[in-house]
Order: C-alpha cells, then sequence, then structure tokens
C-alpha cells in the first residue's frame, strides 16, 4: 500500500524572528515535529512551530505559502527571516497584450496548454514562442511579493 504523503504550511519562530515554508512528508504534520524549516539563515534556530494549513496537493500548498509571502510581504519585513523568492509569478502576454498570472508552472502549463518543461524554457530565454497554438505570446517570471 502506497503511503499518503501530506502537504501544509507552517510557521516557526524563535524569540521575535518567523518563517513561513511549505512542507511535504509521509506522516501527518502534527507527527512532523523534528522538521523545523529550511530556512537559509544559519543563525535562525527556531524552537516552536505551527501548522497553518494542510493542502491535498503540493502545488495548493505552495500557492498557499505564496499567498501568506505576499500579505505578509515577508522579503521586506525584518520579522521574517524568508528570502527566497517563493512569491515568483509566471506572467503570459498575449501578441494581442492580454496578460496573465500564474502562480505556479504546472497551472500555467495547464492554462496555455504547453508542457512544464516548454513554458520554463520560453520563460527563462524571453523571446516570444516561434510555434504552436502560443505562437507570439512571451512567457515570464515576474516577482509577485
Amino acid at each position: 500500500m502506497k503511503k499518503q504523503q501530506h502537504h501544509y504550511v507552517y510557521y516557526c519562530s524563535q524569540g521575535e524572528l518567523g518563517y513561513i515554508g511549505v512542507r511535504s512528508c509521509f506522516c501527518s504534520p502534527e507527527k512532523d515535529l523534528r522538521y523545523m524549516g529550511s530556512s537559509l539563515d544559519r543563525e535562525f534556530k527556531p524552537d516552536r512551530k505551527f501548522i497553518i494549513k494542510e493542502y491535498p496537493t503540493r502545488e495548493e500548498a505552495q500557492r498557499g505559502e505564496s499567498g501568506l509571502h505576499r500579505l505578509f510581504r515577508v522579503r521586506a519585513s525584518t520579522h521574517f527571516v524568508n528570502k527566497s523568492p517563493t512569491c515568483k509569478q509566471i506572467l503570459a502576454i498575449g501578441p494581442d497584450g492580454v496578460e496573465l498570472r500564474f502562480y505556479s508552472l504546472k497551472d500555467a502549463a495547464n492554462s496555455l496548454e504547453m508542457t512544464a518543461s516548454s513554458l520554463s524554457g520560453w520563460a527563462k530565454c524571453g523571446k516570444p514562442i516561434s510555434r504552436g497554438n502560443r505562437k507570439g505570446w512571451v512567457i515570464k517570471y515576474v516577482e509577485g511579493c
């Protein structure tokens, strides 16, 4: 029997400093006690963790995390040690100027009827798509926070 993976958004803290993150594990989030975050700040050693919300998929959990990062402006705040750009969005601009924003590569790929790897490649090169049903579209990564 395949183990069920759990996906959740959490907040951990040390004194006045905090961190909002996303985690996937095979145990229930309440039993995932040893995991205290993935902050790149080596001085940050959290001693408390709170489960904010559990999600059915990793993508939904990442959207939840990004939403909280935007809400609390974590990259600009002195309270949060989060510094990674989890608020990155995908911006798709059509030849007619229409703009579509997505919070995950998977959502963008599904909506634009492209593979995620193809979409990512076009976003990295910054040139208009030269073939297929999205010819002329420009795909970019942009900061969302």
